[in-house]
């Protein structure tokens, strides 16, 4: 049986998951990306006394194959990567 590798972004403020959504399809192009525990991330399981906030940007690019790379608010600082294996 073989595992899959799944890539999970996290924030490096708080350590929550990195929420983002890219649609352009050009190479070069950006979009926002958000921690989940920031305030304008829509959530449905939000209790104010046990959520904690968070306030991290950054930037999401498309390469020239098409791949997304995330990155710091300034752009040039790379967002690491966690793989989990399942």
């Amino acid at each position: 049986m073989e595992r899959k590798k799944h890539i999970r972004y996290k924030c490096p403020e708080c350590g929550g998951a990195v929420i983002w959504s890219h649609n352009n399809l050009r190479a070069g192009s950006t979009s926002t990306a958000r921690c989940s525990n920031n305030a304008s991330v829509s959530r449905t399981d939000w209790i104010p006394a046990k959520s904690r906030l968070c306030l991290w940007t950054g930037v999401t690019q498309r390469r020239r194959g098409g791949k997304i790379d995330l990155f710091h608010e300034d752009g040039i600082t790379r967002i690491r990567k966690v793989f989990l294996v399942l």
